[in-house]
C-alpha cells in the first residue's frame, strides 16, 4: 500500500489562504462628498511614521505590504502552521502503525487459516478507509480554520478603515497587490503605512489585555 501523506494535501490547501486574503474592493462604498478635514486619524500612530493623508476621494493600501507586516496576520500564520503540525503528527502516528501491521500480516499470512486471514484482511481494509477519512476530515478541519481566520481579518481590517474613515473623507480604499488587474498606482494615493500602524497599535493594545 501506498505511503499517504498529509502534509502535501494540508499545505496546499494552506498555502494561498493567508498571504493573500484582502481585497478591499468588495467593501467600496460611495459617501457623500465633503469638504471636512481627514477622517483618518492619526493619534495611535508612533513617532516619525508618515501621518499627513492625501486629499484624494480615491485611496489605495498596499495590500501585500499589509499582510506582510500586520502582526496578526503573523501571529495566525503561527497558529496555523502549529495545528497543521499537531495534525500530520497525528495521521502519521496512526499511519505508520496501520503500515506495520499491515506488514506483520504479510509476513505470518501463512499461518493464518483462511477464515482468519480473509478476517484480517477486512480488518485492515476498514482501517485503510478510516485513514482515508481521517485525512479528509483533518483536511477539512483545517480548511475551516483557514475560513474563520480570513473571515476575522477582513472584518477586523473593513471595522477600522470604517471607524477612521467616519466622516467619509474618501469615497473609496482600495486594495492593491501584485495579484489585482491595477497596473499603476500613484504613490501620492498610498495610505499603507498609516492604516497599517493604526492596526498593529490596535492589535497590540488587545493582546496586552489578555
Amino acid at each position: 500500500m501506498k505511503n499517504s501523506s498529509i502534509i502535501t494535501q494540508i499545505i496546499l490547501a494552506a498555502a494561498i489562504i493567508i498571504l493573500y486574503v484582502l481585497h478591499f474592493s468588495g467593501n467600496k462604498k460611495e459617501a457623500e462628498k465633503q469638504t471636512t478635514s481627514p477622517a483618518l486619524t492619526t493619534d495611535s500612530i508612533p513617532k516619525n511614521t508618515p501621518t499627513e493623508l492625501p486629499d484624494f476621494s480615491i485611496v489605495y493600501i498596499n495590500s501585500d505590504s499589509l499582510m506582510e507586516n500586520y502582526e496578526l496576520v503573523k501571529d495566525m500564520k503561527k497558529k496555523l502552521e502549529s495545528r497543521m503540525k499537531d495534525y500530520e503528527n497525528s495521521f502519521q502516528t496512526k499511519l505508520k502503525k496501520f503500515e506495520k501491521d499491515v506488514q506483520s500480516f504479510q509476513e505470518s499470512a501463512r499461518y493464518y487459516t483462511q477464515e482468519e486471514g480473509q478476517k484480517k484482511q477486512l480488518e485492515l481494509m476498514e482501517r485503510e478507509q478510516e485513514l482515508t477519512a481521517l485525512k479528509e476530515d483533518l483536511s477539512n478541519k483545517l480548511a475551516e480554520e483557514e475560513h474563520k481566520m480570513n473571515v476575522e481579518l477582513k472584518k477586523r481590517i473593513n471595522d477600522f478603515l470604517k471607524k477612521q474613515n467616519h466622516q467619509k473623507q474618501y469615497h473609496f480604499i482600495l486594495g492593491y497587490s501584485d495579484l489585482t488587474n491595477i497596473l499603476y498606482a500613484n504613490d501620492s494615493l498610498d495610505i499603507t503605512t498609516i492604516v497599517l500602524n493604526g492596526l498593529n497599535t490596535e492589535y497590540k493594545a488587545e493582546k496586552e489585555k489578555k
